[in-house]
This record gives structure tokens, C-alpha cells and sequence, in this order.
């Protein structure tokens, strides 16, 4: 019993990553998508205020008002925020069904 309980937690923490993966990739290609300027606030206090060119896994290039580019790490990002007020999370639609796929038993347990 102890071990299907760690099991579904562990697919339920995997869940969780792929959703978080998919909300933030999302985001940023909605950002590339719509040529946001966005401001970045850097774990070391530097602001910048940019539009994102390209991102993956690891990494954001950004281009800044003077056309100079900067390759970002993400693990050195506190948060990105758009300068225009938009709906990025249309993702509902494209995520609908993630957690109820072989997690609905436990819906209630959890919750």
C-alpha cells in the first residue's frame, strides 16, 4: 500500500513538471509570438527591459531597445513581467485534462 502511494505521488510530481514545463513554454512563445516587451529582474538585482528572440530548456535571448542581443540563463531569472497586459494562460483549452488522465481516483485524497 506504502509503495503505490509513493508511486502515484511520484507520477503526480512528474505530472506537475511536464504541466509547469508546458505553462512556461507557452508563455515565453506567446511573448516571441506577439513581440512583448517584457522587463527581466535577475536573481543579482540587474534589470532589463527587452523583447525575448528564442528560448529552450536552459536559456532566453533577448533584444534589447538598442538591438544588442544577451543570452539569459534562466536559472539566473526572478521573474519576467510583460510591459502589456495580455491573456497569456489561453492554455486551459491545450492542458484541459493533464491531471484527470489515470489521477482521477485520487482527486479527492489529495485535494
Amino acid at each position: 500500500m506504502k509503495g503505490r502511494k509513493l508511486e502515484h505521488l511520484r507520477s503526480l510530481k512528474q505530472k506537475a513538471i511536464i504541466y509547469s514545463a508546458r505553462v512556461e513554454e507557452h508563455f515565453l512563445n506567446q511573448c516571441i509570438r506577439l513581440c512583448t516587451l517584457v522587463e527581466l529582474l535577475l536573481i543579482n538585482g540587474e534589470r532589463h527591459k527587452a523583447v525575448i528572440a528564442d528560448h529552450d530548456h536552459k536559456s532566453i535571448i533577448i533584444r534589447k531597445e538598442n538591438g544588442c542581443q544577451t543570452l539569459v540563463y534562466k536559472n539566473a531569472l526572478s521573474y519576467i513581467r510583460p510591459q502589456v497586459s495580455e491573456n497569456y494562460l489561453q492554455i486551459e483549452d491545450a492542458l484541459e485534462g493533464l491531471f484527470s488522465k489515470g489521477g482521477a481516483k485520487y482527486s479527492s485524497y489529495y485535494s
